[in-house]
């Protein structure tokens, strides 16, 4: 019975919208053939099958449960972020060297968005070359800045894609639960007015570079930027 309210419990979960960790059930019989086969088909319905991280509707649902989660005590954090990621000029990497190796970018991208943040965070992809962040238990602004930079000086790392360094640069846009907005449509409105904002700023300073001599595009910047001081990003 206990294995059988484990998987009960697992599907509510999916339904709600929460984290699911595997189903550990051990057993050769239906039961054990029942959880593998939910661990399998929450895998698949949850997760994007290129980079390995969150899907848009897993995405969606976790905010959603984030949005109804109750204060667990006078010292709990209620507030959350949400921070919207788009890769400047990906279509270069892909026109420039390819599909495989722009699929190749994006999962190492992935990858490196889930070294930059705290296990308890959520990665996931929106589209395309777009991602979302979900900062949990964030008590200031600068804590989301903090996480931002972090993320720049990561993601815009040096990469090599078949033999060549390239870099493209990320504009961040972000939202902070509830002062932006109390759903997901707002929180993603309000981060995506701030995105589209970081890359007219990135292409400003693009053109400042172009005019004041030749560059080699998809060249990584010559140094990151600082990180803000916080004690949840260090």
């Amino acid at each position: 019975m206990r294995d059988i309210r484990k998987l009960t419990n697992a599907a509510k979960k999916i339904g709600n919208g929460e984290p699911v960790l595997r189903l550990r059930i051990n057993r050769e019989d239906e039961i054990g053939q029942l959880a593998r086969t939910f661990n399998e088909m929450e895998h698949n319905l949850r997760i994007d099958k290129l980079t390995a991280v969150f899907n848009r509707e897993s995405l969606l649902a976790q905010i959603r449960f984030l949005k109804r989660r109750p204060n667990q005590g006078p010292l709990e954090k209620t507030q959350f972020a949400l921070l919207f990621i788009d890769l400047d000029e990906f279509k270069g990497i892909n026109d420039h060297y390819g599909h495989d190796a722009g699929d190749q970018f994006l999962i190492t991208v992935a990858a490196r968005l889930k070294t930059a943040v705290r296990t308890t965070d959520v990665v996931g992809r929106y589209g395309g070359d777009e991602f979302v962040v979900l900062l949990k238990d964030v008590g200031a602004v600068s804590d989301v800045t903090a996480a931002e930079e972090k993320i720049r000086s990561i993601v815009e790392a040096p990469m090599t894609l078949q033999k060549h360094s390239v870099n493209v640069g990320v504009s961040i846009g972000w939202a902070m639960f509830p002062q932006d907005g109390r759903d997901a449509d707002a929180l993603m409105k309000v981060a995506d007015s701030r995105m589209f904002d970081s890359k007219k700023d990135a292409r400003r300073r693009a053109d400042r570079l172009y005019r004041s001599g030749p560059r080699e595009i998809f060249q990584p910047n010559s140094t990151p930027p600082p990180i803000v001081n916080s004690k949840l990003f260090r």
